[in-house]
């Protein structure tokens, strides 16, 4: 079967993000089935404004013999089943788009941007909110498109791709609120690669807090160190490590290095992007990933690679998490900016390390279990052959 495959940011050029790297890792897997892959890639502008537009005048223009398959497969937001669709009907093949998020929140993100402004006025003074961020403004910016994505044009593009299938329940259900009456959508998990757990003596003797990903207001960084706060008047011997990364908003990168100087210079590390992240989850006690938002994505890639690394997992009940995190099973679910409860969980868990290794151990079971690579690859291949077959609904 010859697949053709598209990706935003991999045909831009710019294969980053976890999008890409799922897309990348199922062609691989679907080379090694005996399909032959093509993915789409054209060069285009890196302003992010204009970036869905170009690829629909590329597309528009477009002439079936330039990309040869029997099928189309497509991942990421909605509005891509739009490009799917119209570059399906242009090859003459059917598609299948895999929804792994609801695209960005315009208004989501201008209330993080206010709220960080307003943290920053009370933590540093007018001086530094000028002199830091103004950056805040950077994400809002960059997903003012989601205003002007028309509704319609949406549902065309859902109503016309030949099958969807979506990353989680949570996602499933917002892509039914989109479309009138009844479909049939799958639910295929994002997958994570097994890896062997880590040695038993990596950070026995450590009480270590544990965020990755990035540095961002709506992740709930900002809201981790002030919990950490707290945890240190408990567990006062523990630590709290950061490996984040600027990314949009750089200015949480200035709040969160100034609420540390506030809580404690000595007990948070700041260590930035860590290449080897699963010696880093070896190291960690336990996990957090304190999300503000309803993120409309499908289950975080680091909740699912820290609960892969057997780690128990401090998450807040967002988005797609819950299908995840069992609460007091697979791991603890708040709600979102609630401080003290995010503090009392972790103290919990720092202080009784048999419960946190069980729980962290149950969590990996469930992973391996929901996001086997072999499992997931197989799950796409077949629903492909049946889109080519028309057994589709």
């Amino acid at each position: 079967m010859r697949i053709v495959m598209f990706e935003a940011f991999t045909a831009m050029g710019e294969p980053q993000g976890g999008d890409a790297g799922q897309m990348r890792r199922l062609s691989e897997a679907l080379k090694e089935a005996g399909c032959q892959v093509q993915v789409v890639s054209y060069p285009l502008s890196r302003v992010l404004l204009y970036r869905d537009l170009q690829f629909l005048l590329k597309f528009a223009r477009i002439g079936a013999k330039d990309f040869q398959g029997d099928v189309l497969y497509s991942i990421g937001a909605p509005f891509t089943a739009v490009m799917s669709a119209i570059l399906g009907h242009k090859l003459g093949v059917p598609t299948v788009h895999h929804v792994t998020h609801l695209g960005g929140d315009f208004n989501t993100n201008l209330i993080e941007a206010l709220s960080s402004m307003k943290v920053g006025l009370s933590e540093g003074g007018m001086k530094f909110v000028v002199a830091n961020l103004g950056r805040s403004m950077t994400l809002p910016f960059l997903t003012l498109p989601e205003l002007v994505k028309s509704r319609a044009l949406i549902r065309w593009g859902l109503r016309h791709v030949s099958q969807i299938v979506c990353s989680s329940e949570y996602l499933r259900q917002g892509i039914l609120r989109m479309l009138p009456g009844n479909r049939d959508i799958p639910i295929i998990y994002p997958w994570i690669e097994p890896v062997p757990l880590p040695p038993p003596n990596l950070g026995a003797n450590s009480k270590t807090v544990f965020y990755f990903g990035a540095l961002y207001s709506g992740r709930g960084v900002l809201d981790l160190i002030r919990a950490f706060g707290k945890v240190l008047e408990e567990v006062p011997d523990a630590r709290l490590v950061i490996a984040g990364h600027p990314a949009y908003e750089g200015a949480t990168d200035a709040l969160a290095r100034l609420l540390v100087e506030r809580v404690s210079a000595e007990a948070v590390s700041l260590v930035g992007y860590q290449q080897d992240i699963w010696r880093a989850l070896g190291e960690a006690t336990v996990v957090c990933l304190p999300f503000r938002y309803d993120k409309p994505f499908q289950p975080p890639l680091t909740l699912l690679e820290a609960m892969m690394a057997a780690k128990p997992v401090v998450t807040t009940k967002s988005g797609a998490s819950p299908e995840f995190i069992c609460d007091n099973d697979t791991g603890f679910l708040v709600a979102p900016r609630d401080i003290d409860a995010l503090a009392k969980k972790l103290c919990l868990l720092l202080t009784q390390k048999e419960a946190a290794v069980s729980m962290g151990n149950r969590a990996r079971e469930r992973v391996l279990a929901n996001c086997d690579p072999h499992l997931t690859s197989r799950q796409i291949l077949k629903l492909l052959e049946e889109t080519v077959n028309g057994r589709v609904s």
